[in-house]
């Protein structure tokens, strides 16, 4: 017998296995081992095929990240609404859904896809570039000064009454007397600086430029040799010269010849306005809108009649106590104006 059926005669005592499982005697070194071995007749395993499990439905309910869903909430979305297939929802799903409920909708409002564009031409366009110009080129600087106008409003109600076929002055025209009068206590506010030449440029005459709105867009209409003109005259230039802007029949020379400006804010009911120097100017002064205020009066407290100015300086030729002179001295004359200023 071979050494391996006689191992097996030894521990069994016959030579064969009865059972249904092989003995085996497995020498391993010096050392006897029996290991079992089991019978080869094969397992069949039944595997019935997977089946994914059924998702539980919730009615009308969304899947939905919580931001999406803090989103739906803000702009109002119910995610239940939305269609079956937005699962889970996203933001491109509730937006899509606002578009669709706004199209369905009527509405008095034209919907606009894109916004609409005017090309930039004419008035406007030259009235950008003055002003890009001035802004960028002129360093500017602003004072304000609250001006008690009760007196200068009684002598233009006055004199209104007392004239004839209208020839009266206005309040626009008093204001204007009163840029004049501070011109000549302060003269660089009739100047312009010319950065080429490296001068300043003092004008023999006054060229009192007025603001103007139009359907066209902004304009400064120019009253020439304004210092030769009566409260009156002025009164008639200002009134011709803001009928022709309004019909667009102002020359080009009157467009562009001014020497100081004002620009009267209040007419729109603001209180008061930082003003851009027209180009070739020092100053412009902006008038505010006259509003009923407690107001010092002869060591009292009274209901007055006050307005805010503002001018705005070129800083490169007038400095601040150059400024606030010439500020306060429009705010003197309109205080108290006296009949000499109509004259």
């Amino acid at each position: 017998a071979t050494p391996s059926a006689s191992l097996g005669s030894e521990e069994t005592g016959t030579g064969a296995t009865t059972s249904t499982e092989e003995k085996l005697d497995v020498l391993v070194g010096s050392i006897r081992i029996r290991r079992d071995r089991p019978s080869r007749t094969p397992r069949v395993w039944s595997v019935e095929p997977y089946a994914r499990p059924e998702r539980r439905e919730t009615a009308g309910r969304r899947r939905a990240t919580p931001p999406v869903r803090n989103y739906a909430k803000l702009r109002g979305v119910d995610l239940a609404s939305l269609p079956s297939t937005c699962d889970p929802a996203t933001r491109a799903d509730i937006d899509a859904y606002l578009a669709r409920q706004h199209s369905n909708q009527p509405s008095d409002i034209p919907f606009e896809a894109e916004p609409r564009r005017e090309r930039v031409q004419g008035l406007r366009k030259h009235t950008a570039a003055a002003m890009v110009k001035s802004y960028t080129e002129v360093p500017h600087a602003t004072v304000f000064l609250d001006v008690d106008v009760t007196e200068t409003l009684k002598l233009v109600q006055d004199l209104k009454s007392s004239a004839k076929d209208g020839d009266a002055p206005t309040f626009l025209s008093l204001v204007a007397r009163a840029v004049l009068r501070a011109c000549h206590r302060v003269p660089t506010a009739n100047a312009m600086f010319d950065a080429a030449a490296g001068e300043i440029v003092y004008h023999p005459h006054i060229h009192l430029g007025i603001a103007m709105a139009t359907p066209k867009g902004l304009v400064v209409a120019s009253v020439d040799h304004a210092d030769n003109l009566t409260a009156s005259q002025l009164a008639q230039a200002i009134t011709d010269k803001r009928e022709r802007a309004q019909t667009g029949t102002l020359t080009p020379a009157e467009l562009t010849s001014s020497t100081i400006t004002i620009s009267n804010v209040g007419v729109f009911g603001v209180d008061a306005g930082v003003p851009i120097i027209n180009p070739g100017e020092s100053v412009i002064l902006a008038v505010g809108t006259v509003r009923k205020k407690p107001w010092e009066y002869q060591g009292e407290i009274a209901l007055r009649e006050v307005l805010t100015l503002s001018v705005s300086f070129d800083h490169r030729l007038i400095d601040g106590a150059e400024a606030s002179a010439f500020i306060t001295a429009v705010g003197e004359v309109l205080e108290a104006p006296g009949r000499a200023l109509a004259g």
